[in-house]
């Protein structure tokens, strides 16, 4: 199974619609772009990011903080 290529950016479109909300579960998280941007608008929020591959988990904690 081929996996998504670690990348930086998040889906513009996909933050548009997401709500302001206390908590997000995020699966397949990728490099945490995605958090990372949302925390900015929700900083309130307890994102957790859920992810296969162990490099990409190392990459989001730093990306997503």
């Amino acid at each position: 199974m081929k996996q998504t290529p670690l990348h930086n950016q998040h889906n513009p479109d996909l933050l548009a619609v997401m709500p302001s909300v206390a908590r997000v579960v995020e699966a397949g998280c990728s490099s945490g772009a995605l958090a990372s941007a949302y925390k900015k608008l929700n900083s309130h929020c307890f994102y957790t990011g859920i992810e296969i591959d162990s490099k990409e988990i190392d990459y989001a904690k730093d990306i997503a903080k």
